[in-house]
């Protein structure tokens, strides 16, 4: 199964506008509880609105399907399952 992800160049540099950080809705994917918090925090003082966070791919999957988030933030080594895999899981339930 072949996965298409089309990045953009551009000359500008692209800023999320103070509303759009509050309107966002971020899933953060850490196993290690210190690093999980220490994102939580920084996304928190940044002035991100939602932050969720789970310790693996499998529950990020399960949270994924209860409430939909704008960003997702992974480590991007096997948990419960491949990162390949779970990219793939995500990106067709999108």
């Amino acid at each position: 199964m072949a996965i298409e992800v089309k990045l953009f160049e551009s000359t500008q540099t692209l800023v999320m506008t103070q509303a759009e950080r509050t309107r966002a809705t971020v899933l953060i994917i850490e196993s290690d509880p210190n690093e999980r918090n220490t994102l939580r925090t920084c996304l928190r003082s940044l002035g991100y609105g939602g932050i969720a966070d789970v310790p693996n791919h499998s529950a990020a999957l399960e949270r994924l399907q209860e409430r939909p988030v704008t960003h997702v933030i992974f480590e991007a080594k096997r948990t419960t399952m491949p990162a390949k895999e779970f990219l793939q899981k995500l990106l067709s339930a999108d």
